[in-house]
């Protein structure tokens, strides 16, 4: 074989070998490990041993995937990737002091999926999930614990958040809190088959949101359940809950904004009990609706004060309460 031969073959393997490279630093689908090493290649054979190395490694749209249990650290995300933890295997992110868990903050058209992930605030962590931006930003099995907030969403643009199989507990503010800013107003949050638990201020806390659902969820020993209100905007905030079970709070659920924004919850299909304050609780701008809810042995059933109102369909139980009170609006259709 002439040497001119050889050289142009080897110089085609090297260009192959370049490009192959190149293609595997920037993958469909990455890999991480507890016995993994940061400099490796992310392939399921040579794993990463973090998420944030593994993100690196990994072309937007594509998975890292959780190969073992073991933790695996905090992480920023700034383009669409999937992190997912096959059920049986523990994917743990540690958080300790001020820190962060997981930041999302990518494009409009931009979607990020969590599943399976553990994250706890060992040393009273700040967030575990904060997410700023991105067209849809999505929880699915993961256990949220031990924060200042459990999920803390501030979108400027609009965000649509889903929670679904995810346990949100013993967090010292919030399991959910979302404050919108002004070009995020039409942001949404959908809550299903989750438990929002012993959290210190509120399970649920909705300002400035244009749409938020719960359904499926069961919602225990949070000091205020779900709190819907709002700035000073002319917008009106809706929240629907179903099928839903709030216990063992001061209060279940309330509405009522400041200024001249309006808040209204449906709530249908649920029940409302032992809670020490309140069941529901309307204010100024507050409207609550109720359908086929059982509202009992909270100290108050319906609260109602200012210009809130509780309008019910009529099937309801509001009983067994210290002090009942009712609806002060019938209404003929929900």
């Amino acid at each position: 074989m002439h040497r001119a031969e050889v050289a142009g073959r080897q110089a085609v393997v090297v260009i192959a070998l370049l490009a192959s490279t190149v293609a595997f630093a920037a993958g469909q689908r990455s890999f991480v490990s507890g016995s993994g090493v940061d400099n490796a290649s992310c392939s399921s054979i040579s794993p990463c041993r973090t998420f944030a190395a593994a993100i690196t490694a990994t072309s937007a749209g594509g998975e890292v995937i959780v190969l073992d249990s073991a933790g695996y650290g905090s992480v920023v995300i700034n383009k669409s990737i999937s992190i997912i933890a096959p059920s049986g295997i523990y994917a743990g992110i540690s958080i300790f002091g001020i820190d962060t868990g997981v930041v999302i903050n990518v494009g409009a058209t931009d979607a990020v999926v969590l599943e399976g992930l553990s994250i706890n605030g060992f040393g009273g962590g700040t967030v575990g999930i904060a997410i700023y931006n991105g067209g849809v930003a999505q929880v699915n099995r993961c256990v949220i614990a031990g924060h200042f907030n459990g999920i803390a969403a501030l979108p400027s643009t609009p965000t649509r958040i889903r929670v679904t199989d995810t346990i949100l507990r013993n967090n010292l503010q919030a399991g959910i809190d979302v404050q919108t800013q002004v070009g995020g107003r039409q942001s949404s949050l959908e809550v299903s088959r989750s438990l929002v638990q012993d959290n210190v201020l509120c399970g649920i806390c909705s300002l400035a949101l244009a749409h938020a659902a719960i359904v499926d969820t069961t919602m225990h020993g949070n000091a205020t359940a779900v709190g819907v209100t709002g700035p000073d905007d002319p917008i009106t905030w809706t929240t629907v809950i179903d099928r839903t079970i709030i216990t063992g709070g001061n209060v279940g659920v309330t509405a009522g904004p400041y200024g001249t924004s309006l808040a209204v919850v449906n709530i249908s299909n649920s029940v409302i009990a032992n809670n020490s304050t309140a069941g529901v609780s309307s204010g100024n701008n507050g409207t609550i609706r109720l359908m086929g809810t059982h509202v009992s042995g909270n100290a108050v059933g319906v609260s109602v004060s200012g210009t809130g109102a509780v309008a019910s369909l009529g099937n309801n139980m509001v009983s067994g309460n210290l002090t009942d009170g009712s609806p002060a609006t019938p209404i003929t259709q929900y």
